[in-house]
């Protein structure tokens, strides 16, 4: 006649998946960080890259003073979905040429930043960069990001990451609900001797 005792079966079982919870759910929230930090560095390079590529090829219409050929420039970024704007400003800081995603909205709000960096703000990302030509500055490239990609991604790994954790907790309650008979079957024996 075995003895069971359902009441340290249970206990162990929720210590089991409490245990398991608790790792997998810091293991996630750890990932979901790292992953969100490295995308946001990446979408800081992919600017900057496209920055240099405005810049580069904008020298020309700068030096000679080509506002209609800066602006088809700018306007060749309506392909990237997620540009909402941009603009070339000129050695003086005034803008020489811009383009906006929203055409109601102002192309550009470079108002109080520094000379060149990346920051993320209001929803978007904004970089300034220097045009430069044989070492002489000759302007500077604006541009604004959204942060859709980000967000698309950041909520499709969340999904993929909560179906790996039902997953895991699924497959750590079937093998706990096997292995705990290790421990409890020896302490539902001992029970019932004390019992007895």
């Amino acid at each position: 006649m075995t003895y069971r005792n359902p009441a340290i079966e249970v206990k162990l079982r929720l210590i089991v998946m409490l245990t398991v919870g608790v790792a997998l759910g810091l293991a996630c929230i750890a990932i979901l960080t790292y992953d969100r930090m490295a995308f946001r560095s990446s979408m800081r390079r992919d600017l900057a890259i496209l920055a240099d590529y405005v810049g580069s090829n904008s020298t020309a219409a700068i030096t000679f003073g080509d506002r209609k050929t800066a602006a088809d420039l700018l306007a060749g970024l309506k392909a990237n979905s997620h540009v909402m704007g941009a603009c070339i400003f000129s050695e003086d800081g005034k803008q020489f040429a811009g383009y906006s995603r929203d055409r109601d909205a102002e192309p550009c709000s470079a108002r109080g930043l520094p000379d060149e960096g990346s920051w993320f703000q209001s929803g978007k990302l904004v970089l300034k960069k220097r045009i430069t030509l044989h070492d002489q500055m000759l302007g500077t490239v604006y541009l604004e990001s959204d942060l859709g990609e980000m967000h698309s991604r950041l909520r499709q790994f969340t999904w993929i990451l909560f179906a790996i954790l039902f997953a895991a907790s699924l497959l750590a309650l079937g093998l706990s609900a096997r292995l705990q008979r290790i421990i409890s079957a020896p302490i539902a024996h001992l029970a019932q001797t004390a019992r007895r």
